[in-house]
């Protein structure tokens, strides 16, 4: 299984090799902060000794809609008990900044995996992105990887 799971990685994510994350991650300290989240909460149990994709997007982005399909295979391809994937959702616009918005958009565009809400932009200053997408992997207890944009 990690075999596949470091092939599936590579292929679509080609800066991200799985490692496990650690339930103490202060790398992921910030996401799993989160006050707000949709389709679940993520905690330190929930990504102990796993692959952890963060992607963090806004829903209207055409950049991050065309991540999508790729986490949707991995999600389908790859035990939970081997990955877990957190969406962060930093809006760009008012219109994003709707938590009803979000919730209809993320169920039009087939996200199921739990996603934080950032509508603060704690999460987006603690990686220091100046844009989406973005996606990290976590490789150690206190680092997160870019493997996107």
């Amino acid at each position: 299984m990690k075999r596949l799971t470091a092939l599936l990685l590579a292929l679509i994510f080609p800066a991200a090799l799985p490692a496990a994350a650690s339930a103490g991650s202060t790398g992921l300290a910030p996401v799993l902060a989160a006050s707000d989240w949709i389709n679940g909460r993520v905690n330190g149990a929930d990504v102990d000794g796993k692959v952890v994709i963060v992607d963090l997007f806004t829903f209207d982005c055409i950049n991050c809609k065309h991540v999508t399909p790729n986490l949707q295979r991995l999600h389908t391809a790859i035990p939970a008990r081997d990955l877990t994937i957190i969406g962060v959702h930093a809006p760009e616009t008012a219109e994003e900044r709707e938590r009803v918005n979000v919730v209809r958009e993320l169920g039009r565009q087939g996200v199921v995996w739990p996603v934080a809400l950032d509508n603060t932009f704690i999460i987006w200053k603690a990686t220091a992105r100046s844009g989406a997408p973005w996606s990290a992997k976590v490789k150690t207890a206190s680092s997160m990887r870019r493997s996107g944009s």
